[in-house]
């Protein structure tokens, strides 16, 4: 028998393992990726996304990727995505059939390896869409997503005390989005880095209009980082209703 219709294997369930996916990505999406990529080694040819895999026992197991159907989360996870259909992420499912329990190298090892994958997966979908339009706006989901990836490196210098600090990020951003790599990060809900205010250069003179402090919208300087570079859109960096639409259609 061949893909679906082949006979339902005897050997009972000895591990299930459940990645929730990206809002960027759809269940049959990651489903062909993984088994493209980390599952090809184990594909069995005459049984549809069933996989087999020795473990370092020794011991044999089957493997199913699917992805996690409302009939299977139970009545009550039921009735609450009925009530929030738009906010249900979907999820894939990781089904170990075998005689022997399985080791840490499928619980833990090739689980880890899966997820990173998804991981993976899901930042790419992502860089496509900066990659399409520089003002492209992201989610505020996306952002927790990126700082999901591990602690931020921070690091601190001084600048002269004549030296206008506002002028001076002013200047540096410039510099950085020069570069063709890192651009300026939009996200459609505002204040998603909070507000605050920067100290100005001291006044020279009584009659200087410049305020000793200016408000500063640490968002007007947060930026992303991109592997491939953009090419600049002349449309949207031409009009503020060019960038608009460009944020928008990414």
């Amino acid at each position: 028998a061949q893909g679906d219709d082949a006979p339902p294997l005897s050997c009972g369930v000895k591990f299930k393992a459940e990645f929730t996916l990206n809002h960027r990505l759809n269940a049959e999406t990651a489903i062909l990726a993984l088994q493209s990529s980390v599952l090809t080694p184990f594909e069995i040819n005459n049984r549809r996304r069933y996989f087999v895999y020795k473990d370092t026992s020794s011991s044999i197991f089957y493997l199913k990727l699917e992805e996690v159907g409302k009939e299977s989360k139970g009545k009550e996870r039921q009735d609450k995505e009925d009530e929030h259909e738009e906010d249900a992420l979907p999820t894939l499912q990781l089904i170990v059939r075998g005689i022997d329990e399985p080791t840490g190298s499928v619980k833990e090892q090739l689980t880890d390896i899966i997820r990173a994958r998804i991981h993976m997966l899901a930042l790419d979908a992502l860089s496509v869409l900066l990659r399409g339009s520089a003002n492209f706006s992201v989610e505020k989901k996306d952002v927790e997503f990126l700082r999901g990836f591990g602690a931020p490196v921070k690091h601190s210098f001084r600048i002269a005390e004549d030296i206008d600090c506002y002028v001076f990020l002013l200047y540096l951003r410039q510099n950085i989005e020069g570069s063709g790599f890192f651009h300026k990060l939009y996200c459609e809900e505002p204040g998603w880095t909070g507000q605050g205010s920067i100290q100005t250069k001291p006044k020279k003179s009584v009659s200087d209009e410049t305020p000793d402090r200016i408000p500063f919208r640490s968002e007007d300087f947060t930026f992303y980082y991109n592997y491939t570079r953009n090419i600049l859109d002349a449309v949207s960096t031409l009009t503020h209703k060019g960038a608009a639409l460009g944020r928008k259609a990414g």
